[in-house]
């Protein structure tokens, strides 16, 4: 498991760095999500904490919540029916093996966070 956070926390300095030397926005993030999507390519499974899982998600959630304006919360309930439509269309669509979405409330025979895909295999 050492040798899967090695090569992610290596992949992602590079990536992020690289980003950062083209003054691209977003680059810490963009780097990251780019190393996490190479590494499932790759069929490299990086096992996180759950609850380490869920505190990264409250906190990127609340980094998002921070930047809404009252303006943009006004044009999201003008178009409730859109995001809506988004919002259940990305639920239905979860595939198992993602792992357990919010769809676990509707799905309750799909596998929970943190449990192993049987599509991926440790280093």
């Amino acid at each position: 498991m050492a040798a899967q956070w090695a090569i992610l926390i290596a992949l992602t300095a590079l990536l992020v760095g690289g980003l950062e030397l083209l003054r691209l926005p977003a680059a810490l993030m963009l780097g990251s999500l780019a190393a996490a999507a190479a590494l499932t390519v790759a069929d490299v499974e990086v096992r996180v904490p759950p609850r380490l899982f869920l505190g990264a998600q409250a906190i990127v959630g609340c980094l998002i919540a921070r930047v809404i304006l009252p303006s943009t919360m006004k044009e999201m309930a003008h178009d409730w029916p859109t995001f809506l439509g988004g919002v259940l269309s990305v639920i239905v669509v979860t595939p198992p093996s993602a792992g357990c979405s919010p769809a676990c409330a509707f799905f309750p025979e799909r596998p929970r966070y943190g449990a192993p895909s049987p599509a991926r295999r440790p280093l």
